[in-house]
């Protein structure tokens, strides 16, 4: 899904908008540690939308970090609203209430949360149905009829581009 030939099989509005943008439907920002990359993107998209980060229908993952550092990293994504995929477990779930907080009782303070998904199959599925719920919030139709205007995508990108 990272390649510019993936768009072919994206779903027709999200076609649409990487044919016009010359992007592949998922973007790779990196390693883990580049998360603060995403949280520019987020942010802009979100601020020219005017709404919460936590309300675009965006998700991270990290389906086979390596280093707790990712974990960390997992949490800044989780502080910043987003729905965020740690595979394999971390050890962060040795109690109840631990794991309680991260992956249900935060989303209500930060709109994010941790999803703990091993299953890679059913986590991909978690994630779209968290992307689809999220647009239809925003009233984003999956058909592309109400996608946000490719100028915004555009001055969105050229602004990511001056700031790296």
């Amino acid at each position: 899904m990272a390649s510019l030939s993936a768009a072919d099989v994206a779903g027709p509005g999200l076609r649409t908008i990487c044919k016009a943008l010359g992007v592949p439907p998922c973007l790779n920002f990196g390693s883990c540690v580049d998360i603060g990359r995403i949280g520019v993107v987020v942010t802009a998209i979100a601020e020219e939308m005017g709404v919460d980060p936590s309300q675009l229908p965006v998700a991270v993952s990290a389906p086979e970090y390596l280093e707790q550092k990712a974990v960390c990293d997992g949490f800044f994504a989780v502080a910043l609203g987003l729905l965020t995929h740690i595979g394999p477990t971390p050890p962060v779930t040795g109690g109840e209430l631990v794991s309680r907080i991260l992956t249900e009782d935060i989303e209500s303070l930060t709109g994010g949360k941790v999803l703990l998904e091993e299953d890679p199959v059913m986590a991909a599925q978690l994630i779209a149905e968290h992307i689809d719920r999220k647009r239809s919030a925003l009233g984003i139709d999956c058909d592309g009829s109400q996608i946000v205007e490719l100028r915004l995508a555009l001055k969105i990108e050229s602004s990511v581009i001056k700031h790296s």
